[in-house]
């Protein structure tokens, strides 16, 4: 989801992108002859933090570590609001 949203691009492209993408397959650990998943993961998985409440907290949770790891700069632009 941070690559979606770093990319701005809905579910099928991201799909797209991670299964045609080396970058993308690289940074999510995908090997080149592995498929993936399907764009209905990241529906399912974004469905599955709005019913509990957490879509902020898990977002920001990503943000916070990938920053501290240094693949995320303060500059970028906020997720919500």
């Amino acid at each position: 989801m941070l690559l979606q949203y770093h990319d701005d691009c809905f579910d099928l492209e991201a799909e797209q992108r991670m299964r045609f993408d080396l970058r993308c397959k690289h940074a999510l650990g995908i090997g080149l002859e592995e498929v993936g998943f399907d764009s209905t993961v990241l529906c399912r998985f974004r469905r599955k933090l709005l019913d509990r409440g957490l879509e902020r907290n898990q977002f920001e949770r990503l943000v916070n570590a990938a920053r501290e790891g240094g693949i995320h700069h303060q500059g970028c632009r906020p997720a919500f609001g």
